[in-house]
């Protein structure tokens, strides 16, 4: 089944499907452990850039402020 790339969703569905059905192999279980533990870090950096971009966004328009 082939999986839309545009579509977060479904390809979430698809990783976890993969995971599931790779379950039973302890060796595998490590492997799919690893990757929930990289997902959380993607997310945690996602997380700080967005926080990051806030903050810049913010010290620009205090600049367009102070310039005007």
């Amino acid at each position: 089944m082939a999986v839309d790339s545009n579509d977060p969703l479904a390809m979430r569905k698809r990783k976890l499907k993969d995971m599931i059905d790779q379950a039973d192999n302890p060796k595998t279980l490590d492997a799919v452990q690893n990757d929930l533990e990289r997902d959380e870090q993607y997310r945690e950096l996602k997380r700080e850039m967005a926080d990051l971009r806030r903050q810049v966004q913010g010290q620009q328009t205090q600049r367009v402020r102070h310039a005007a």
